[in-house]
């Protein structure tokens, strides 16, 4: 074989396929990437368990278990969607169903009343209204656990926690009354930490010392806190009035019940019948307000005072807008009449405690004896200030008539508060000038109609 032929042999033997003997395999690539795989079932045993048809479930097959159980979830949209799920249970069942699970729902949905976000507190608090309105009195056995919670949101360090507590607090006044009033001695301090904070030394100078208020409190002042702000402080008012009106009515309830003994002359040695006692009576003999005269008059040297820096807030003469000093807006009305309410309620609470007038009461009088009451009596009576874009918006210009009516309108919108007022004044001021200015204003036509509807202790003055 010549030189040239074994080269092209050489050349051609880079290109020829390489045969392999049999038995023999290709190794493997270093970069080769497996295809192969392998599948197992995988058994769940809460799907295989048939769900009992006298259970409570969803449309999406969950019970109450499983709800809850999304409540308790780390995430926000799980747990809104547990909360949804309990409250599709509440609406569809009737309250006998719902009763047999009626601890476990109360137990695991409290403590979303101060959760941190505000979509599961609203939640929370339309379910609460729904399941109240089904079961009803139902809930006594579990009201304690609703009212921890609703304490412990009160004094939260989270704002919204605490703004949307008072909405707790109106619902359970709407439906429950008389299970709120039970927990009175907790919740009413709380009221009193959320409007205001000790004050410092410094802030209670020579000049407020020398009044007879005692300001050792002060309302909290913070632009971030919906509270804090002068709507928040009207609104803290009305919820209060209206929980120390419960209070009232449920301890005019119980004197009512409870029975008297009769003693009677039969024979020697027998026993008069004697008197039994209710659960209620216990409960409401226990609060304070009504029981220890030295913890109420703490209490009310604590929120008159505070109930006076309030009206500083929307006092007409302090806001250079206002024509008149006598003139009050919107927030102004609901402010003085939440003010007047509360210290008529106080005079109510005092003559149960003490067993006498609240004028006998020194340290009652001397509370509201003071500059601060003077000055809410120097604007007496008072008008609400009608707004002119109200009647801008009417299509036909009102004439000489319609504008005299609109204005007895919004002296007739004020009635009721002067009313209340002069009422007070009857009874408590010192001063002469303002006695005669109320029986004037008690003495005329126009307030005769509103009389009807005030407070039951103040009846008894115009009357």
């Amino acid at each position: 074989m010549t030189k040239s032929a074994r080269a092209k042999k050489a050349k051609k033997a880079d290109f020829a396929k390489v045969k392999l003997k049999v038995g023999k395999r290709l190794k493997k690539a270093q970069n080769e990437t497996r295809t192969d795989f392998k599948a197992r079932k995988i058994i769940l045993k809460e799907q295989l368990s048939k769900k009992s048809e006298e259970e409570l479930l969803t449309r999406k097959k969950r019970n109450v278990k499983d709800l809850l159980t999304c409540v308790g979830n780390t995430n926000t949209y799980v747990r809104q969607d547990g909360l949804n799920g309990l409250l599709e249970l509440v609406k569809k069942n009737e309250m006998e169903v719902l009763l047999p699970k009626l601890s476990q729902i109360i137990s695991g949905v409290a403590p979303c009343v101060f959760d941190i976000d505000v979509l599961i507190r609203s939640a929370t608090i339309k379910f609460i209204e729904t399941l109240l309105v089904k079961v009803g009195s139902h809930v006594e056995p579990y009201f304690s656990v609703l009212a921890t919670h609703l304490s412990c949101a009160m004094v939260h360090l989270n704002t919204g926690v605490q703004a949307d507590s008072l909405r707790l607090i109106n619902l359970f006044v709407r439906h429950t009354p008389a299970l709120l009033a039970r927990h009175a001695n907790t919740l009413i301090n709380n009221f009193v930490n959320l409007i205001s904070r000790k004050a410092l030394i410094s802030q209670t100078g020579p000049s407020k010392r020398e009044m007879c208020v005692d300001f050792t409190r002060m309302l909290h002042t913070n632009p971030s806190n919906r509270l804090t702000t002068h709507k928040g402080h009207v609104e803290l008012l009305q919820e209060l009035s209206g929980f120390l009106e419960v209070i009232l009515k449920e301890q005019g309830q119980v004197e009512e019940q409870m029975p008297l003994t009769v003693w009677e002359r039969l024979m020697a040695g027998s026993l008069a019948p004697t008197s039994w006692g209710s659960t209620d009576r216990d409960t409401m003999q226990n609060t304070w307000l009504f029981s220890d005269p030295q913890q109420l008059e703490k209490f009310v040297q604590d929120i008159v005072p505070l109930l006076f820096q309030v009206w500083a807030e929307v006092d007409p003469k302090n806001h250079e807008g206002m024509e008149e000093d006598n003139l009050l807006n919107e927030e102004g009305v609901k402010a003085l009449s939440s003010i007047l309410n509360i210290i008529a309620h106080l005079m109510s609470i005092t003559q149960l405690c003490t067993k006498q007038q609240p004028k006998e009461c020194d340290w009652f009088v001397q509370q509201l004896n003071s500059q601060y009451m003077s000055k809410i009596m120097s604007g007496f009576p008072y008008y609400r200030h009608t707004s002119r874009m109200k009647i801008k918006k009417r299509k036909n210009k009102p004439t000489d008539k319609a504008e005299e009516n609109m204005e007895d309108h919004s002296i007739r919108h004020c009635n009721h508060l002067n009313v209340t007022l002069a009422s007070l004044a009857i009874q408590l001021s010192p001063s002469s000038h303002f006695q005669e200015k109320a029986v004037t204003f008690m003495s005329s036509k126009s307030c005769m109609p509103v009389t009807e509807k005030l407070h039951p202790f103040l009846l008894i003055v115009h009357s």
